[in-house]
This record gives structure tokens, sequence and C-alpha cells, in this order.
């Protein structure tokens, strides 16, 4: 080969080494944007998923309320949820007060939901409930058995057990379900164990409407319990201001008594 044959040569393997650089560098400008994004795509996701994970663990507080019987105040009621080395515990606890409760003897009935979390999912694992007018007291528990799927409860003479479906809830609960369930739009019905079975409750929003309460005025989703005694009526009124959860309840009885539940004060992260 002659020295200008050589250094065509050169110069042609060094046109072909600028040409797969520049080639290079251009697939280079082409996937580090590609590979930024898929990087802060990633990070997005993690921090998304740590967002979800934190909004799914549900927040402590305490609620007081005002009772009302056909208008008139008769007591006063505390609903809380706090953490537990297990998981959660829900409790409400009501008493007469006034002439009502000296008429009675007083009054006072609680009841309280222990449960986990399996993702967004509540994880029932016991109810019990108490009420004590003067002398005369009744009872129920429920302990869920999910390795069985089985319920078992007890009113303190009687005890029985019956089969659960995935994601039955004892009927205290429920408040808490249902506040998911507005929060995030899904469908107003849950498998409810209560008194030997578990059935279907169902719910039907009834738009939104303004409460007034002693903690104020607000506007509030209200929903009705669809039951199949029409003499019944079990309706709740739930805020988005406090995580959608009954800022009032209302209960009518076939004889026409209305009880009332009525927010008095809302602390989130109490314990």
């Amino acid at each position: 080969m002659s020295e200008t044959e050589s250094r065509k040569q050169r110069a042609g393997d060094q046109e072909t080494d600028m040409r797969n650089q520049s080639a290079i560098q251009a697939l280079s400008s082409v996937f580090a944007p590609f590979s930024r994004r898929l990087k802060i795509c990633v990070l997005a996701l993690i921090a998304l998923s740590a967002l979800q994970t934190a909004s799914a663990a549900p927040q402590e507080f305490r609620a007081q309320y005002q009772l009302f019987r056909n208008g008139k105040l008769m007591g006063s009621s505390e609903i809380g949820l706090r953490r537990t080395r297990k998981g959660y515990l829900f409790e409400t606890k009501s008493e007469s007060e006034g002439g009502w409760a000296s008429l009675l003897g007083g009054a006072e009935i609680s009841e309280s939901s222990e449960f986990s979390l399996s993702g967004e999912q509540f994880i029932a694992n016991s109810y019990a409930y108490r009420q004590s007018v003067s002398v005369k007291k009744k009872r129920r528990d429920i302990s869920f058995d999910w390795n069985k799927k089985l319920a078992r409860e007890s009113d303190g003479q009687n005890n029985t057990q019956y089969l659960l479906e995935d994601g039955t809830l004892d009927r205290h609960l429920v408040v808490l379900a249902l506040a998911e369930d507005l929060k995030t739009a899904r469908p107003l019905e849950h498998s409810v164990a209560y008194k030997g079975e578990a059935s279907l409750w169902k719910f039907e929003n009834k738009g939104t409407e303004t409460v007034q309460t002693a903690a104020g005025e607000m506007p509030a989703i209200k929903i009705q319990r669809i039951r199949a005694n029409k003499g019944r009526s079990t309706i709740s009124w739930h805020a988005p201001k406090y995580k959608f959860l009954p800022v009032k309840i209302q209960q009518i009885e076939p004889d026409g008594e209305i009880i009332e539940m009525r927010l008095k004060n809302f602390d989130l992260g109490a314990k």
C-alpha cells in the first residue's frame, strides 16, 4: 500500500470514528432525558406509594357529641380511634344526663371494635357492646376467626357461630368504613356481622346538605341506610371537613321517637 493510500485509509477511519462518536452522542442525548425521566418516575412512584400507605392508615381522633331525644338534650357521647400494639381500637361511649337519667337511674352504653388493616381493607377482630340502664344490663360480644371464616357471638346467655364473608365488619366499625367509602367514592355497602348472622347493609347517598351543630355550620353528605323495615330510619351526615366522619346521626323509631347525635367538638390526632 502506498503512503497516499495509507493516508486516505487513516482519514477514512478517523471519519468513521467521528461518525460513530456523533451517533453515540446523539443516542445519548435522546436516552439521557428518558433515563432521567425514568428515574424521576420511579422516585415519584416510590413517593406516591409511601403517601398511599400513609393515607391508608387511619388518623387517631376524638369527637364529642350531644345526644337528643325528640329534640331535648338527654346526654352526651364520645367517639375515639387510637392505635394499639395489635392494630386499632374504635370506641363509642354514651351516657344520659339530667332528668331522663335520674328517672331511669342513669344509662350508659359503650361499643368497641378492635381491628387491623390489610392494605385499605378493614379487618374486624372483635366487637363488644355493653348497656346499663338502672339495674338492667345487656351485652354482646363477637370474635372474628378469619382462619376458619367464623364469627363467634355471645349475649351472655346464648352462644352462636356463623360463616363470614371476606371483608365482613361489625356494625360499629361500619362508621369508619363508610367514611373511607365516601372519601374514595366506593359503593356504600358492607357485609355486617350482628345478631347471629352476616348480612349485607346498603346505604344511599342523598346528596349534600348544610348541617348545624354545636361545632358550627358545615356542608355534609347525607346517607341513609336502606332497610327492609320501613318503619325505622337511620340517617347520617358526613363532613369532608372532618375526614367524612359523621357530624350528625339520626334514628327514627317505628313509634316516631327521634334520637339524634350532633357533633360538639372534634380533635384530630387525639389519643
